[in-house]
């Protein structure tokens, strides 16, 4: 069993260093049995992957992962290896396509086993400094993960992040992670995409649509009629001279519709249990 004081201590050192930068090592940290837990966060916090070849920083993310599952701190595991060393002001080890975990995850670094643990550890609320390396950043996490495990093909996880997606407060962190379910067609993020339906957010409201389109049930069909037929938003589009007023999420939520109306008569969309 973990000591419950870890997490905090992830979430308390994560926020020290967005709030006062660290001074850089120059040197790789060396990661082993002996590394206290603790210090784990500090160590690979205040590396500097510019200083050092691009082996040696695939050599210490496998050391780090290794000790923090050692360690049992899911959260400190995952956290870390996903964003890592800050690579200088412009964060360059973290992508937004996921190729850095890609990459980790290629060179040997145990990724899937880290995420399977945080997500199985955690209490699934809102998201804060356990994934994202900044608690004010968890979209830009989010979103390299998101698209990494799409890349790598992790369907497996499609269950526990629908809890995970709807235990969170922030609708873009939502619509981020219903990129995951959409790219292979699960139906577990059709209550994720009912939910965004009615946000105030004009683009939310689109990508919902577009997202039932793909993975929603006859279920969902009498909210998202009620969206292509009354939705407000608007803009104006100029068609052979002359400006037209268009309703780009109605017409988004029409072509759901049709789609949802097709599906009732074709076999029920895959979930993860039976998409294996």
């Amino acid at each position: 069993m973990r000591s419950s004081s870890l997490p905090l201590l992830a979430v308390a050192l994560a926020a020290t260093a967005c709030a006062h930068p660290p001074p850089r090592r120059s040197t790789p940290p060396g990661f082993d049995a002996r590394t206290p837990c603790a210090r784990l966060a500090v160590a690979w916090r205040d590396f500097d992957a510019r200083q050092v070849s691009r082996a040696t920083y695939w050599r210490s993310a496998r050391a780090f992962v290794d000790r923090a599952l050692t360690c049992q701190d899911p959260e400190l595991v995952f956290a870390g290896s996903m964003i890592g060393p800050t690579c200088g002001d412009d964060r360059a080890c973290a992508t937004a396509d996921g190729s850095h975990l890609a990459r980790l995850a290629r060179d040997g670094v145990p990724l899937k086993a880290a995420f399977a643990a945080w997500l199985a550890a955690r209490d699934l609320r809102p998201l804060g400094a356990s994934i994202a390396y900044c608690p004010h950043e968890p979209y830009r996490s989010v979103r390299e993960t998101t698209r990494w495990l799409v890349r790598a093909g992790h369907r497996e996880f499609a269950r526990p992040l629908a809890t995970l997606a709807l235990a969170q407060h922030d609708p873009y962190v939502q619509a981020t992670l219903l990129e995951y379910f959409v790219a292979f067609d699960l139906a577990e993020g059709e209550p994720l995409a009912r939910r965004l339906l009615t946000h105030p957010d004009p683009t939310l409201r689109a990508r919902a649509c577009a997202a039932i389109a793909r993975v929603g049930s006859p279920a969902a069909l009498p909210d998202v009629r009620a969206v292509a037929t009354a939705d407000a938003h608007s803009r104006l589009r100029r068609v052979d001279g002359v400006e037209q007023e268009v309703y780009p999420v109605r017409a988004l939520c029409a072509a759901a519709a049709e789609a949802l109306v097709a599906r009732a008569v074709a076999p029920p969309r895959p979930s993860v249990a039976t998409a294996r």
